[in-house]
């Protein structure tokens, strides 16, 4: 039996909500009700088979692979479109942040570790499929290093490197590339 005109099945992508496919009601009763899952969580089928924006999939990939400047650029276009996705700009931060430690700009990198810190923490333990609670620590992490740069400016010292966890985007290729 099919669903009623005016009826969707939306189908959570990961980390989005419960997990549990949205009710079958009229669109507009879930418009009424505030139901519909935040923008970035339905699951996209048919778009190659994609489950998140094509940006973020896009920012994700290049920022796991140490391209922080075409990562920052991936997902900008989509948070300007957007402005009210706190979530990407938090994103957007932590490229930057590292393409300001790349540049030597210690301010700019400890700046926006912290406000990217920041940002993310309300998306905590995880949002659209990427696990938040982890990268929290690792932000710290890479504020504490920048700082003891700012401090000993002739000494040497490494970034930590963060790997961004998406279910469903990332798992199994870091095995891949240790292979």
């Amino acid at each position: 039996m099919g669903l009623p005109p005016g009826t969707f099945r939306a189908r959570m992508a990961p980390g989005c909500g419960a997990g549990r496919p949205a009710p079958h009601l009229p669109s507009r009763a879930l418009a009424s009700r505030g139901a519909f899952p935040r923008a970035g969580c339905l699951e996209r089928k048919g778009e190659r088979g994609r489950m998140y924006v094509e940006e973020y999939e896009s920012f994700v990939q290049r920022f796991n692979e140490g391209r922080y400047h075409e990562a920052y650029e991936a997902l900008q276009d989509l948070w300007q479109r957007n402005t009210t996705k706190r979530f990407y700009k938090g994103l957007i931060q932590v490229a930057g942040a590292y393409r300001h430690w790349e540049d030597g700009n210690l301010f700019g990198a400890a700046s926006l570790f912290h406000s990217a810190a920041e940002i993310l923490r309300e998306f905590a333990p995880r949002h659209q499929g990427m696990e938040i609670e982890e990268l929290l620590p690792q932000l710290e992490a890479c504020l504490q290093v920048v700082l003891r740069k700012n401090e000993d400016r002739a000494g040497t010292y490494h970034l930590p490197a963060i790997r961004l966890k998406v279910e469903g985007l990332t798992e199994g290729r870091a095995e891949e590339a240790g292979s």
